[in-house]
């Protein structure tokens, strides 16, 4: 396993573990006696790095004398020979010899080193996720402190805001909204659009309020529509239905794309709320046959769950972004009669919401760009070295090709000297070694360098000749 330092633009770089490292040994002629005449001359050299043949050439080059044959034999028996004692030298002999050797790196060192790294890798790993869970955490506290101080501003805004007074739905009302007028025509229609689950009237094909109930409760959901209209007039709040979707032959869509079709809106504080009433469903079991043939085809072909209408109406702010956050509906304890003050009154906390979601989108989109902006540099700066590194190989290439060109020139001249040969002029043999040598110098990517070195060298020489005479003048 190669162990890897820390991730840099271009990635994880491995470590590099030396092969080896050069180390001096120092034979010193008292410590090399003591040692030869303790162990055998194999297992000294050993420590040394070098063969027994190496260092017994050593041995004699510092006049140590070494044990004999069947030295150790017999010490092992119990009657070693008398060991000779250390000869004196002569005056100004070398009594210690210094060398240098290459030491390859053992495989224990080398897992040694790769164990270390690969530690210390995981140590900086865990310290760098150490610090982003803390700047996460970070993060995290200062987005709920923003929540909270939007959340304050949004009371306090509502808390100054003159709302009117809850506003009781009639019976029948006799001068309806114009817009309730309008979309009281168009479903009460006989043939007016049901949606497919639940069967409730809709209309879509025209612009209408967004209503979805199923008949038995079209009334009452025109009544809630018409009092909601009429008090957001009373509050000069502007209320429009956007225009219904067009398409082309292909089936894309005529017009802007970014405002919702036939979408009942309010706008507030510069910012469109888009809202309607809509009939919860339910999911029942279809009822089984009794008996017979036909509850024996029933239980082979199961018909599915189908949805019906629960009775309980919803009215919601229906924007994207913030349509979980703003639902009322009917409940045990309130209707949605009841509930109509509080929706009134929480549109500028909805268009605050619209704004603060936007906002977080453009902050996530601009973060975005910058991440694949910042993702294409580095792809970039990647790309250009691989680049770079394929050119110098290529430069490599060239240059051996023409180094070994110049020295097959050299090596065919010189085969035909050592035989006897002379290459005359203007022979094949010449035409083909000279085609060669133009050849390395075409390929070769040092000879625009040489040539301009030469050509350098050259000015300089004119230079230098040119100021020779001026000067010999004035003297």
């Amino acid at each position: 396993m190669i162990p890897y330092e820390d991730e840099g633009e271009l990635g994880p770089r491995p470590v590099h573990v030396p092969a080896g490292e050069w180390k001096t040994f120092v034979y010193r002629r008292e410590e090399l006696y003591e040692q030869v005449w303790a162990e055998p001359v194999r297992t000294v050299a050993q420590r040394y790095g070098v063969s027994d043949v190496a260092f017994a050439k050593m041995c004699r080059r510092l006049k140590v004398p070494l044990p004999g044959r069947g030295y150790w034999a017999k010490k092992q028996a119990g009657r070693p020979p008398r060991r000779p004692a250390l000869p004196a030298l002569p005056k100004n002999a070398e009594t210690e010899v210094s060398h240098q050797r290459w030491v390859p790196i053992s495989e224990e060192e080398r897992k040694r080193i790769e164990e270390a790294h690969e530690k210390a890798h995981a140590e900086r790993q865990r310290a760098k996720g150490l610090a982003e869970e803390e700047a996460s955490r970070i993060r995290l506290a200062l987005a709920r402190l923003e929540e909270w101080r939007l959340a304050r501003d949004l009371r306090d805004f509502v808390a100054e805001e003159s709302l009117p007074a809850e506003p009781v739905v009639p019976a029948a009302p006799e001068v309806p909204h114009r817009l309730v007028a309008k979309a009281s025509k168009l479903l009460h229609r006989k043939n007016v659009s049901k949606t497919e689950r639940g069967g409730l009237v809709c209309c879509n094909r025209e612009r209408c309020l967004d209503i979805q109930v199923s008949p038995e409760r079209l009334d009452r959901a025109l009544g809630l529509m018409d009092v909601l209209l009429k008090a957001l007039d009373r509050l000069k709040y502007r209320v429009e239905i956007t225009e219904v979707a067009q398409y082309d032959a292909n089936y894309n869509r005529i017009g802007d794309k970014g405002v919702e079709p036939n979408a009942t809106r309010v706008l507030v504080d510069e910012e469109w709320l888009s809202f309607g009433i809509v009939e919860r469903l339910t999911m029942v079991e279809p009822t089984p046959p009794v008996g017979g043939p036909e509850l024996e085809r029933w239980k082979i072909y199961h018909p599915r769950r189908v949805y019906v209408p629960k009775g309980t109406l919803q009215l919601a702010i229906t924007n994207s972004s913030i349509s979980n956050r703003f639902v009322w509906e009917d409940s045990k304890q309130r209707r949605l009669e009841e509930l109509l003050a509080d929706f009134v009154a929480r549109l500028p906390e909805a268009a605050l919401a619209v704004k603060a979601q936007r906002a977080q989108a453009e902050r996530c989109r601009l973060e975005a760009e910058e991440r694949q902006r910042r993702e294409y540099e580095a792809q970039s700066r990647r790309w250009k070295e691989e680049q770079r590194a394929k050119d110098f190989q290529a430069l490599i290439e060239r240059w051996r090709l023409a180094r070994d060109c110049r020295a097959y020139v050299a090596e065919a001249r010189r085969a035909a000297l050592e035989a006897g040969c002379i290459i005359a002029p203007g022979s094949e043999m010449e035409k083909s070694l000279e085609w060669a040598l133009r050849y390395a110098d075409r390929v070769d990517p040092l000879s625009e360098l040489r040539i301009d070195a030469v050509r350098h060298l050259h000015e300089q020489e004119e230079e230098a000749e040119g100021a020779e005479p001026a000067g010999e003048s004035e003297e």
